[in-house]
């Protein structure tokens, strides 16, 4: 009888009584009962199921000389004959009996498994040159790896698992093709050399082919530009560098103006220094940048004219610029996405590029330094308009640079705008003031709408926003009306300050004058919710602008009051 055996008994011994054959009602009763002896008492006397569970439970209580009576009466119920589970419970029993009496278990174990131990050591003719130890690096990782790619054009006789370790070794193009097909992490030794070196044959596939090539860091993407320059300018290397420089997902770049601007900044910093077939991706992110400066009051003029310098198709492109443009894909289009950025396609620049002349051209003598890159036309007009509606030096040389139609519909024109560096979204205890060019209105009014916004997503299941309708909506607070001394044709950047507007809430304010109304959103206070999915079901955690939870936050979902419990 050879070990293999002992190790099968001894299972065997450790195997509970056939639960097939029995009630499960008894087995759960037996199992969890503090009172046993009742339990045992359901059973029918002389059956084999009486005296198994009454053995097991004589063993359960230490008392060895109540099991052995039990198996002789057992033995003798069945007329000589012991059953299976009769030697199970012998069986325990000698085991637990070790303790107690080792030699006798010893000896027990012995006769049952007919263990002999008469075996003698064969000897045979010893030779003295026999090694008397393994050289480790006969089974040594490295071997292994030579051996599996020694002869072999591939990495076929390569587990997954050992692909990570064979970076460093010298491999023929093939089988580093192949290494590189089969990765999916890039935490792999040498593995920039070995993508240069892959794209540098003849037969490559070019880069963003492979799975690998898309989950480089933005480190191994930038030793691969230094090892092979001329993948700058290639999309599929551009589109991945860009996916690189987001910011972490937990960022709100509409709310963080440090952050928003940060990544701005990495972006112009790649993009500069592509070749003009990326004149769109140049002409999205200037453009995007230049709207972030007007934004936070800040508005470029150096980065403005670098943008005017991009060829973009627009209508006051000059002629000779747009003819001078090497090959057709050099235009920028500004209607061009680019879904690594999550930044909308800019469609039209208009407002934003006069808003900047506007601005430039106010106290310049003359619009010369714009006309390299914008037609006289549209130069003229913009200048002639921002003389006249700041005031500025006599309103007839202007008029001279206009016809008298454009002349009079400036003077007339009513401006109710928004400046751009008003805030998107207010803190909770932050006070509201707007901007607002006031033009042709010397009477304004203002009116202020609290929205109770779980009526308004209860009612229409949309976003609030600015179409909301207010007719037949009282306001929250007195109407406010102003009065303004000042010419009225003259364009004045006014602030009006609402103190009453406390805490988190959304209100639309209305400003009305001469027949036209501007209506802002306020918002102040935002909250982020994050979805969790436990073993309880969906949890909703709600964090508040600094990314703090809100500990009495309330939810109502596809029309129902969802549990406060589920919302932390």
């Amino acid at each position: 009888m050879n070990i293999r055996r002992a190790a099968l008994f001894v299972l065997g011994v450790l195997c509970p009584f056939a639960a097939e054959a029995q009630n499960l009602r008894f087995l759960e009763l037996f199992a969890l009962t503090t009172n046993r002896a009742a339990a045992l008492a359901e059973l029918v006397p002389g059956t084999d199921e009486f005296f198994f569970y009454h053995a097991l439970h004589a063993q359960n209580q230490r008392r060895p000389d109540e099991v052995r009576k039990i198996l002789d009466d057992w033995v003798r119920a069945r007329k000589g004959s012991e059953p299976a589970v009769a030697r199970e419970i012998r069986h325990r029993q000698a085991l637990l009996d070790y303790e107690r009496d080792p030699k006798a278990t010893l000896e027990y174990l012995q006769r049952e498994l007919n263990l002999r131990f008469d075996h003698t050591r064969r000897v045979s003719e010893r030779r003295p040159d026999l090694p008397t130890r393994l050289d480790p690096t006969l089974i040594s990782g490295a071997r292994f790896l030579e051996t599996a790619l020694k002869g072999k054009a591939d990495l076929s006789s390569v587990s997954d698992a050992g692909l990570y370790q064979i970076a460093r070794l010298p491999l023929n193009p093939q089988q580093r093709r192949d290494l590189l097909r089969r990765l999916h992490r890039p935490d792999v030794p040498n593995l920039v050399n070995l993508i240069a070196d892959d794209l540098a044959t003849a037969d490559s596939p070019p880069f963003g082919q492979l799975p690998i090539h898309q989950k480089l860091t933005l480190e191994q993407l930038d030793e691969l530009l230094r090892l092979r320059p001329q993948l700058r300018n290639e999309q599929a290397f551009v589109s991945q560098y860009l996916s690189r420089l987001a910011p972490d997902p937990e960022t709100d770049l509409e709310i963080d103006t440090a952050k928003r601007e940060a990544y701005l900044e990495r972006l112009w910093g790649y993009a500069r220094g592509l070749d003009p077939v990326h004149n769109s991706l140049k002409a999205n992110i200037l453009y995007h940048r230049l709207t972030h400066d007007l934004q936070v009051g800040r508005p470029n003029r150096e980065r403005f004219i670098e943008y005017l310098k991009l060829p973009r198709d627009v209508p006051y492109l000059p002629q000779p610029v747009r003819e001078s443009v090497a090959r057709p894909q050099y235009l920028a289009r500004l209607d061009a996405s680019f879904p690594e950025l999550p930044m909308p396609p800019v469609r039209n620049e208009e407002p934003v590029v006069r808003h900047y002349l506007l601005w430039l051209l106010r106290d310049a003598p003359n619009f010369d330094e714009f006309r390299p890159w914008v037609r006289d036309d549209f130069l003229r007009r913009i200048f002639a308009e921002t003389k006249i509606v700041h005031g500025i030096g006599d309103p007839q040389q202007w008029a001279s640079l206009i016809s008298p139609e454009e002349y009079r519909a400036i003077k007339e024109r009513v401006d109710l705008d928004f400046a751009p560096d008003n805030p998107p979204v207010f803190l909770p205890d932050e006070p509201v003031r707007l901007k607002v060019f006031v033009k042709n209105v010397p009477t304004l009014i203002v009116k202020i709408y609290e929205i109770n916004t779980l009526n308004y997503y209860r009612d229409t299941g949309r976003p609030l926003n600015l179409a909301i309708n207010l007719d037949g909506l009282a306001p929250s607070f007195p109407e406010k009306k102003f009065e303004f001394r000042e010419p009225k044709d003259l364009r004045v950047e006014r602030t009006f300050e609402f103190p009453e507007l406390k805490g988190r809430g959304v209100w639309v304010i209305d400003f009305i004058g001469e027949g036209r109304s501007s209506r802002a959103f306020v918002q102040k206070g935002r909250l982020e919710v994050l979805q969790d999915i436990s073993a309880a079901g969906h949890v909703f955690r709600v964090l508040d602008e600094a990314r703090r939870p809100v500990r009495d936050a309330h939810a109502w979902l596809d029309g129902r009051d969802i549990d406060r419990k589920s919302v932390v």
